[in-house]
């Protein structure tokens, strides 16, 4: 038996608000599908590649009016940021401390916190998020979840009040504002939990499945018609869609680079194998019932492949940080608070002064060093012995090349001097002043950037814009 209601002006809103979110993410499915069916090699014909990681940037409030895409962005953002900073201080210390090299120590700012909090999986904020979702659960449980999980074990995330008691009533009330709290690297975010469930859902009403099921129009079936769009029938009516869902998820595997040895992989490559060629997006095997994915479910696995691709032994990481001149968007116009405030947000001083100390982005064991490298043939002595005459003749700065107990730390620079790449030369001195750092009047420093540290309780951005600068990109909306 079906039933017709005619809608109030309010409820025609949110069906056609449906209707256009629905037609969106169904189209930009259709055209990422058919780009990458254009531009797909086979995997045997693919020497390098270069891809570009494009996010939204940090969003201090919600400028598309969904905290849900809000909540999402500044996870990502926050774990693109995490791997920067992984890349700069980390990754390089245990190879260094193998080849007995050693470097000056530079703090920084740890947000690990904040990302194991959000993004750890089975009990991070966005599982439970999803997990109390398909449960069925309210708003306020899932905010008494997140209190449970995380009040006192994780400074990165606190729970605001699920009830709240009036004046001159002694019961508790639901609190309508209920929120949760998250400090980012950029500062602290206040998420409401209203409304948040349901948006994770992402459900497609059955109505306007059967309504687009009479369209004429055969663009608009092939766009209904995608994988990406999953439907639940009615057990009695094959023909009835009860309700419908798009996938967040990408449908391919990133591509993946097959290094051919001209370029030596950067610090961190030594390590095993990645098991991303092992991975797949195919469905759970037959008589596996599959369970069904919220936003957040499909996002984590979406960025867990998109950070495992990055981290993969055969990528070398490029990283750009845009900052905005203003922040009003006038051409023409830079505010110089703005900018520094946006370059402590992002510790661009600290990478700075790493960078200072070690510049170290490619390591050669000496054989490779040797084969590549113009030095003298006739010379005895060890492979050491020579890679440190060899670094002798070049002139090349401490921070840049340094001989290690087993291969030569380079860096960018130094490597494409000796491979040749290009006539780009580096001067004997570096190609920084190595006057002590931030001696300047006005010139940023760690030390009075923050001391090393982090206060994520400064909102260090305006809450007129959704971006610090974009850490990735400075788009306005997420795609």
């Amino acid at each position: 038996e079906r039933v017709t209601v005619m809608l109030d002006p309010k409820g025609a809103r949110e069906n056609a608000d449906e209707l256009a979110r629905t037609l969106y993410s169904l189209f930009v499915a259709y055209i990422i599908e058919r780009i990458n069916q254009k531009i797909c090699s086979a995997e045997d014909a693919i020497a390098n590649t270069v891809s570009i990681v494009d996010f939204p940037g940090f969003a201090q409030s919600s400028s598309t009016g969904s905290v849900l895409d809000q909540l999402l962005n500044n996870a990502a953002s926050e774990s693109l940021y995490n791997f920067c900073l992984q890349s700069f201080f980390e990754r390089k210390a245990d190879l260094l401390e193998t080849e007995e090299v050693s470097v000056p120590a530079t703090s920084y700012f740890d947000n690990t916190d904040a990302v194991k909090g959000l993004l750890k999986s089975g009990n991070g904020l966005l599982s439970i998020l999803d997990d109390q979702m398909r449960r069925g659960k309210t708003d306020q449980q899932f905010l008494e979840s997140v209190r449970r999980r995380f009040e006192g074990k994780n400074p990165a995330i606190e729970a605001g009040a699920a009830t709240q008691t009036l004046p001159g009533n002694n019961f508790a009330t639901r609190n309508a504002n209920a929120a949760f709290t998250v400090r980012h690297y950029a500062g602290e975010v206040d998420y409401p939990v209203e409304g948040l469930l349901e948006a994770n859902g992402e459900i497609i009403s059955g109505d306007l499945m059967n309504l687009i099921n009479t369209t004429s129009n055969q663009f608009i079936s092939d766009l209904f018609g995608q994988e990406a769009l999953s439907k639940v029938v009615h057990p009695k009516d094959r023909s009835a869609v009860v309700q419908a869902s798009v996938a967040s998820k990408p449908s391919r595997m990133p591509s993946m680079a097959k290094r051919t040895g001209e370029r030596p992989a950067r610090l961190g490559a030594m390590r095993q194998d990645s098991d991303n060629g092992k991975r797949s997006l195919s469905h759970s095997g037959k008589g596996e019932p599959e369970q069904q994915q919220g936003a957040a479910a499909q996002f984590l696995s979406s960025l867990d492949n998109i950070t495992k691709s990055l981290s993969d032994p055969r990528t070398n990481p490029y990283f750009v940080f845009c900052l905005k001149p203003n922040d009003r968007r006038i051409a023409n116009q830079f505010d110089s608070k703005c900018v520094r405030t946006q370059m402590q947000t992002l510790g661009v001083a600290e990478i700075s002064q790493r960078l200072r100390n070690a510049d170290f982005s490619v390591f050669m064991p000496f054989s490779e060093f040797l084969g590549v490298a113009e030095g003298d043939v006739s010379v005895v002595g060890t492979d050491k012995e020579k890679a440190e005459m060899i670094l002798d003749e070049k002139i090349w700065p401490g921070n840049e090349a340094r001989v290690g107990s087993t291969g030569v730390f380079l860096s960018e620079r130094c490597w494409r001097q000796i491979a040749r790449v290009s006539d780009l030369d580096v001067s004997p001195t570096g190609m920084h002043d190595h006057s002590p750092y931030g001696e300047q009047e006005g010139m940023l420093s760690p030390e009075h950037a923050r001391n090393g540290r982090n206060y994520s309780n400064l909102n260090l951005l305006g809450g007129v814009t959704p971006s610090p600068g974009a850490f990735y990109h400075d788009d306005k909306v997420a795609g």
